[in-house]
């Protein structure tokens, strides 16, 4: 199975950071899926899936290794996968049965497809100065009263550890207000443990 259909379209100039963390996660895509694959973040689904109608449409945004994907299509969702690391994509591909797309959050051009979005560990690697363009590509994928799952490290700061850039904030940012959408579109956005639901 060719597993990766490249969506990858952003010629823009490429910041360093982010060329730095996808060759990271090309370099150790084994290491990381075997660490996360069985990692257990049940709690963290029902708040989401909740929101979410039965079969609903779910982006799994930054996927890594395909867990979460997996658990909502064995859940019933119909579920549409991408990650920025094409050994990454090969093994999400192998585990859910399903072709994951490679292509980054810049590469976004879903219009008006998902009740739901899942963002976990992912958004956590994006610039500032980037996150607010990010955050209305995703909103226009999303469905009417859409929502949002995204998680973060904790603080409030841009940082790099080791080769991998992390953007850290407290609670209820970035999503308290998140960027006004043309239309009647205003995802569903609120606080939760770890992350912003």
């Amino acid at each position: 199975m060719n597993s990766i259909n490249d969506r990858s379209k952003n010629k823009k100039k490429i910041h360093p950071c982010h060329i730095s963390t996808t060759e990271y996660y090309e370099r150790n895509a084994r290491a990381y899926y075997d660490q996360t694959v069985n990692l257990d973040i049940s709690r963290r689904y029902s708040p989401f899936l909740k929101l979410i109608p039965a079969n609903g449409n779910i982006l799994d945004a930054g996927c890594g290794s395909g867990r979460d994907s997996l658990f909502f299509k064995q859940q019933g969702y119909d579920v549409v996968s991408f990650d920025i690391s094409k050994e990454l994509v090969e093994l999400a591909s192998r585990l859910t049965g399903q072709n994951v797309l490679h292509m980054s959050f810049g590469d976004l051009d879903f219009k008006n497809e998902f009740h739901g979005i899942w963002a976990n560990a992912s958004l956590l690697h994006i610039l500032q100065e980037e996150m607010d363009d990010v955050l209305e590509k995703l909103s226009r994928a999303l469905k009417n009263n859409g929502v949002l799952y995204a998680s973060f490290k904790y603080g409030n700061k841009e940082r790099t550890d080791g080769d991998r850039f992390f953007n850290d904030y407290n609670p209820g940012w970035p999503l308290e207000n998140p960027p006004p959408v043309a239309g009647s579109k205003s995802p569903t956005c609120r606080s939760a443990e770890r992350g912003v639901i």
